[in-house]
């Protein structure tokens, strides 16, 4: 990193710094009341991140000849330097720095170490080396530094990492562990013994042991004939067997139950979408209608005769390719309603209870309203209905158009991201950021 970006991050550190510090005054000046505690860890926050900078950059200039090695017994390191040749600029590189070997006094006071350890932990959960039934410990490295290599007398009955093979103790079996410790040049070797001992019956995780041993011999008497006897004990207990209940049946039924619940479900769900579609067809036809049957009303028809000239115009345009609307099929329906003897009043009264929308109710209360008081106020009345239909229709397409833009923030706001990040991306890489 060069003079100049090391710079820049420093006039960005102390900018970052001063905007909090002005927020800081800016809050206390507003009277705005913020925990102190917060204020306080955010301030040594900024004050610790300046210093780490600019300490960071005095530090870059001290040229090093060396790199510290860590201890013996540590992990390696990968430690970052910048590097520069006689004709080039200063690049970044990683560098790795393995541990210290530890000289010879130190390997001597290691194995000693590793002696001690291993005496005091071989034997794992076991309290007595002449009764030992579960797992030893016996590590392949000892204080970081000591590499040790195990082998058993009797073979097989340990492994190297101090695994006991339960089913090979079938009775007290003494073994004798051979242990040879290494450190650089030095070497010693340790002798451990312990008797194996069967697992106790009231041990944990014996009864899986000596089931698994029951369930071979088992299987390995009499192969030539048809069927494997089951042992009748196993450590000591008395055996029981039955084929397991699979409960199929019981899955067979909850799987139905959740088809027809699903079935119901979306079943409901499909009428709820019909519905609303429905309603908004009406919805959406209803202020043409309605500036139809004032046409009509107009001209001198009737209502009746109206509303059956408004519904053969829609069968004219149906046919020239107009999509279906609910309003007008409702009005279809009604003119078929009063050929086949319906009476006006009962026409009116199922427009406004079949359809089940709030115009199409208000329209019905209308006409009823007119057959008692008259059609002098009707049209007046239908062109005000009108008018109010169109309003809604207008707020209505108003809210639509909000939630669809609503809808397209959010995509919206992945693309502004992602150009900030393009054109942001070279002036951080310059800024080594």
């Amino acid at each position: 990193m060069d003079k100049l970006q090391v710079r820049g991050n420093n006039l960005i550190t102390i900018m970052i710094f001063g905007i909090t510090v002005a927020v800081i005054f800016g809050l206390k000046r507003a009277n705005i009341r913020y925990p102190r505690k917060v204020l306080l860890i955010v301030l040594a926050l900024e004050v610790f991140g300046v210093w780490i900078n600019l300490y960071g950059s005095f530090e870059q200039q001290r040229m090093i000849q060396a790199l510290h090695r860590p201890s013996p017994g540590e992990r390696n390191r990968t430690l970052e330097v910048e590097l520069k040749r006689d004709t080039g600029k200063w690049q970044k590189t990683k560098i790795r720095v393995s541990a210290r070997q530890p000289t010879k006094e130190e390997a001597i006071k290691a194995l000693e170490a590793a002696e001690q350890q291993i005496q005091r932990e071989y034997l794992g959960k076991n309290s007595d080396p002449k009764k030992v039934y579960q797992n030893l410990l016996l590590r392949s490295e000892y204080q970081g530094v000591v590499k040790a290599g195990w082998t058993t007398v009797p073979y097989g009955c340990i492994s190297g990492d101090g695994q006991i093979r339960k089913d090979a103790v079938s009775e007290a079996t003494d073994v004798v562990i051979r242990g040879v410790l290494r450190c650089r040049d030095e070497e010693r070797t340790v002798h451990l013994r312990v008797t194996l001992v069967p697992l106790p019956y009231n041990s944990p995780n014996a009864f899986g042991v000596y089931m698994r041993k029951a369930f071979e011999r088992a299987d390995q008497t009499g192969p030539e004939e048809k069927g494997m006897k089951l042992p009748k004990t196993v450590a000591g207990q008395r055996m029981q067997y039955r084929s397991p209940h699979r409960n199929e049946g019981g899955n067979l039924a909850l799987l139905g139950l959740a088809s027809l619940l699903a079935t119901v479900y979306l079943e409901r769900r499909k009428e709820k979408e019909k519905k609303k579609k429905r309603q908004e067809s009406l919805n959406r036809d209803y202020p043409m209608l309605l500036s139809q049957l004032g046409l009509f009303l107009g001209a001198g028809f009737s209502v009746t005769a109206a509303f059956t000239e408004v519904g053969k115009l829609y069968s004219a345009r149906q046919k020239r390719g107009q999509p279906r609307g609910e309003g007008y099929e409702a009005i279809l329906t009604l003119s078929r309603k009063w050929k086949d003897g319906c009476s006006e009043r009962d026409g009116y009264m199922w427009l406004g209870e079949e359809l089940e929308n709030r115009n199409f109710r208000k329209l019905s209360l209308l006409l009823l309203q007119n057959m008692t008081k008259g059609d002098r106020e009707l049209r007046d009345q239908l062109a005000q209905e009108e008018h109010m239909a169109f309003d809604e229709r207008r707020i209505r397409a108003k809210v639509e158009g909000e939630e669809a833009s609503t809808k397209l923030l959010l995509p919206m706001m992945g693309l502004l991201s992602v150009v900030l990040l393009v054109l942001m991306f070279p002036a951080l890489q310059q800024l080594g950021i």
